[in-house]
Order: structure tokens, then C-alpha cells, then sequence
């Protein structure tokens, strides 16, 4: 007899939307409804959410407070100078922080990496992400200077799309466990020095990874989901070739490493 593979509501979600945004039908930053998604795919509003949960996560859709989520919109350009700008403002907050985190929040970021801990023995890169921005906004949050932290925020939310794209590439969240611990040994010796430049390899780190990730893309450009990184994902690529696209991925390279 024929096994029968029976899938979620979520997952059933899940996976259409993922497909109707790889194959364009959703455009980049159409709006995305939950209700209207709801009765047009016939299940229940919670299915949606999570579905729409999971594939910001996977850096496909964005979402703020009071107005919903979207198709994510990329440029890789910009993507390139936000984490420019990043680097500048996570790593003085990092400085401040260690000079001023308080016990209690020290012991907050220990609470957090325990789980960070366990979703990493789990591989569960949906949890991790989640504990993830807990700890490094907890961190920028012991800096002081909310106007700071606020503009913080605001890249943070704008570069999520990318760099969480690089937390799936194997073996980087056991990569990112170690390093969280280094930054915590730093925040709690008060070394502002270490605690930025932790901040700052971390950061490169993962704007390297996605780098990888496009080159890698290149290799089977044929493939859906890969055509739609190199070209649906983003319009920076559009009407190059391969060799063009590789040329302009490590001009991106060879810029940031200058940082």
C-alpha cells in the first residue's frame, strides 16, 4: 500500500507561500495579509502567522508593530552599507555597555545563552534566532543611550532579512554559541575593547557567510530556489551573468574587508 504523507496546516502554508513568492506571484513588498491569505488557502488565521513567522526567519518576509508583514524588498547594495553603518553603531554601544551592564543583566544573557545552548544541541535554528536577538538587544539596551539603541533597532530590523539567511549555513550556529561566550566573558571582565571587537567579527562573519551563500547560489543558478536569490530575491543582479555577478560578489567582499 502506498504510504499517505500527511503535512500541517502550518507547514501546508508554510510552503505554498514560500513557493508563491519564489515563483513571483506574491511580488516584493506586496502586503501580506493574514486574514485575506486565511480565506484564500482555507485554514485558520493561527496557520498563517506561523507560516509567516517561520519565513521571516528565513529572510523572506519582514513585518513591524501596526503594520503587518510584507514580501521583503532587497537591494544588496544597501544591505552593504547598512552593515557598514552596523558595525559603527553596535560596536560603541558594546563599549558603553560594559562599562555600565548591570549584575542583573549579566545574569539575563546567562539565562539566554543557556538556551541558546540548548536550541544548538536541538538544532533549532528558529529558537536560537529568537534567543539571539534577545541577547545581543539586551546588550545595546545596557549601553544607556536610547537614541542609540533606537537607531540600533532600526538596522537591526532592516538587516535581519540578510544575516539570517547565514545562521542556516551548517555548522554556524555551533560557530555563534562560541562566540556569544567569548562576548559574555568580555561584558562580565568589563573589557569593552574585546566586547566590541567581538561585536564587530561577528558581524563581518555573518555578512561573509551570505556572500558565501550567493556564490554558492551561482553554482546551479537553475535551480528555483537559487534563481530566485541571485535575481527574484533582489533586483542588484538583474541582466548580469555569472562571471558578473561573481565579480560583484567579491567586490562586496574585498570592500568589507577593509572594515
Amino acid at each position: 500500500m502506498e504510504k499517505v504523507e500527511f503535512v500541517t496546516k502550518t507547514t501546508y502554508a508554510y510552503e505554498r507561500l514560500k513557493r508563491e513568492i519564489m515563483d513571483g506571484t506574491l511580488g516584493q513588498g506586496e502586503k501580506l495579509v493574514v486574514n485575506a491569505i486565511s480565506q484564500r488557502y482555507q485554514v485558520s488565521p493561527m496557520p498563517i502567522r506561523e507560516a509567516l513567522l517561520k519565513l521571516e526567519q528565513e529572510g523572506l518576509v519582514q513585518s513591524a508593530p501596526h503594520r503587518g508583514a510584507w514580501v521583503h524588498k532587497c537591494n544588496y547594495d544597501q544591505f552593504y552599507e547598512l552593515i557598514q553603518v552596523s558595525i559603527a553603531l553596535e560596536t560603541c554601544a558594546c563599549r558603553l555597555a560594559a562599562s555600565l551592564i548591570s549584575g542583573e543583566t549579566l545574569e539575563q544573557l546567562r539565562g539566554l545563552m543557556r538556551g541558546m545552548e540548548s536550541a544548538v544541541r536541538s538544532k533549532d535554528i528558529s529558537t536560537y534566532q529568537i534567543l539571539n536577538d534577545e541577547f545581543h538587544m539586551g546588550i545595546y539596551r545596557a549601553c544607556g543611550n536610547r537614541e542609540l539603541f533606537e537607531l540600533i533597532r532600526n538596522t537591526h530590523r532592516r538587516t535581519y532579512p540578510y544575516t539570517s539567511i547565514a545562521l542556516h549555513s551548517i555548522g554556524r550556529m555551533s560557530m555563534s554559541i562560541q562566540e556569544h561566550r567569548d562576548w559574555l566573558d568580555a561584558l562580565t571582565r568589563r573589557d569593552g575593547a574585546a566586547c566590541a571587537d567581538l561585536c564587530r567579527r561577528q558581524r563581518l562573519e555573518s555578512y561573509f557567510l551570505f556572500l558565501d551563500f550567493l556564490t554558492d547560489c551561482l553554482a546551479d543558478p537553475e535551480d528555483a530556489q537559487n534563481n530566485y536569490y541571485l535575481y527574484g530575491y533582489s533586483d542588484t543582479f538583474f541582466g548580469m551573468s555569472q562571471e558578473e555577478i561573481r565579480h560583484s560578489i567579491e567586490q562586496y567582499r574585498a570592500k568589507m574587508e577593509m572594515l
